[in-house]
């Protein structure tokens, strides 16, 4: 179950953080949808969904707020001021995240669930060339640091050809690459590093 479907479905559990996956390389095998390497247009895409989900959510959330509100309690009334705050923040184009609320309204954004109050991983399919000096992934830490999120550069196909070696012949695949550790290792670091934020 993707993220997304979890946040929404009410099944499972709430994921501490999302990732975006993103292929900085042309490989004209599978064309890209746009038929271009645009990473800045692939992060907005996939953060403009998720701005949409939160939209939907906090629109539900407004009216069940503007309801108790009527009944002149001043904690359901500073609730509404919060709700809507979060409402007009996010049609602004931001993500949630990006929200300073008093320590008041903490809970009330993590009750609400909103994907883009959640930490994000950015993680980039490159080449075996494209670990340096790859503009794709400088644009994509741009974004990121804009963003408050990490970035994590892999390469599958050298994943792929790693994954049916020993280990030994790994340590070695690596040094000869100037790589110091798997991708898969990094991309799991970063993601407990972005669950722990």
């Amino acid at each position: 179950m993707t993220a997304w479907a979890a946040a929404h479905s009410g099944h499972g559990g709430l994921p501490d953080s999302y990732r975006e996956n993103g292929r900085l390389f042309l490989y004209f095998d599978a064309v890209h949808v746009s038929g271009r390497v645009s990473p800045a247009d692939d992060v907005e895409i996939v953060n403009t969904e998720l701005l949409l989900a939160d939209l939907e959510t906090v629109s539900w959330a407004l009216e069940r707020a503007s309801r108790a509100a009527k009944s002149d309690d001043r904690k359901t009334r500073a609730r509404l001021a919060a709700v809507e705050r979060v409402s007009a923040h996010l049609g602004a184009g931001l993500p949630a995240r990006t929200l300073e609320l008093p320590p008041a309204g903490s809970p009330l954004l993590r009750d609400m669930h909103l994907l883009t109050s959640k930490p994000l991983l950015y993680i980039d399919n490159v080449d075996e060339a494209g670990f340096a000096d790859n503009p794709y992934v400088g644009i994509v830490k741009e974004i990121a640091a804009a963003d408050g999120g990490s970035v994590v550069s892999v390469c599958a196909a050298l994943e792929a050809d790693l994954a049916g070696m020993d280990d030994e012949e790994k340590r070695e695949f690596l040094a000869d690459i100037g790589v110091a550790e798997p991708g898969l290792n990094r991309v799991i670091g970063a993601g407990y590093a972005c669950s722990d934020c």
